[in-house]
C-alpha cells in the first residue's frame, strides 16, 4: 500500500505537478469557484501569466547565476513570498475581526 502525500492529504488527489493542477489548488484556497465567471477567468489568466513569468525567472536568469548566487536569489524570492502571505494572512484576520465587530455592534 502506497503513502499518501502531504499533497494528496491537503487538497484530495495526487500532485501530478502540471500547471493546470496548480491552478486548481490556487482556485481551492481563494474560493475561486464562488466569483463571477468574469472574475474567475481573469484570475486563471492573472495565475498563469504570474505562472509564466517566474517559470522564466527560474529557466533563464536563476539558471544563468552561479551556485551561491541562484541560492542567495532563491532566498530572497523564499523572504519576499513569505513576507507577502504573512501580510495577507495578516490582513484576512483583521477584517474579519473588524467584521466580527461590526457584527456585534
Amino acid at each position: 500500500m502506497s503513502e499518501i502525500s502531504e499533497f494528496e492529504k491537503a487538497f484530495g488527489e495526487k500532485c501530478d505537478l502540471t500547471v493546470a493542477q496548480q491552478l486548481r489548488v490556487f482556485a481551492k484556497l481563494v474560493g475561486l469557484e464562488r466569483m463571477h465567471p468574469t472574475q474567475q477567468s481573469e484570475m486563471s489568466k492573472a495565475f498563469y501569466a504570474g505562472f509564466n513569468q517566474a517559470f522564466m525567472l527560474f529557466t533563464n536568469e536563476i539558471s544563468a547565476q552561479s551556485d551561491d548566487e541562484g541560492m542567495k536569489t532563491l532566498e530572497n524570492l523564499a523572504d519576499e513570498l513569505n513576507q507577502f502571505m504573512d501580510d495577507q494572512i495578516k490582513a484576512h484576520e483583521k477584517n474579519k475581526e473588524e467584521d466580527e465587530n461590526t457584527k456585534s455592534v
